[in-house]
C-alpha cells in the first residue's frame, strides 16, 4: 500500500505513506507530518496505490498558513 501526496505540479513520494500487505483482512496504520512552502496556488492530493482492495479508509489533513517575513 501506498499513499503519496501531490502538490506544487509533482508527487512526493518522500512524504508517502508505506505498508506491506499479505494476506486478506491486513490492517495498516501510518502517519505523516510535513511541512511545505507554497509561493502560489497549487493543487493538492493524495493517491492510493495497493496490490489488494481497500473496503475503508481515513485521512485528517490539517492545513495552517503562516506568513513568513519579507
Amino acid at each position: 500500500m501506498q499513499i503519496s501526496p501531490y502538490y506544487s505540479g509533482a508527487a512526493h513520494l518522500e512524504y508517502g505513506i508505506y505498508f506491506m500487505t499479505g494476506t486478506a483482512k491486513t490492517s495498516a496504520a501510518g502517519a505523516k507530518a510535513f511541512i511545505i512552502n507554497v509561493p502560489a496556488a497549487t493543487r493538492f492530493s493524495l493517491t492510493f496505490n495497493s496490490g489488494t482492495v481497500g473496503t475503508e479508509g481515513e485521512v485528517v489533513i490539517t492545513v495552517i498558513k503562516l506568513r513568513r517575513a519579507e
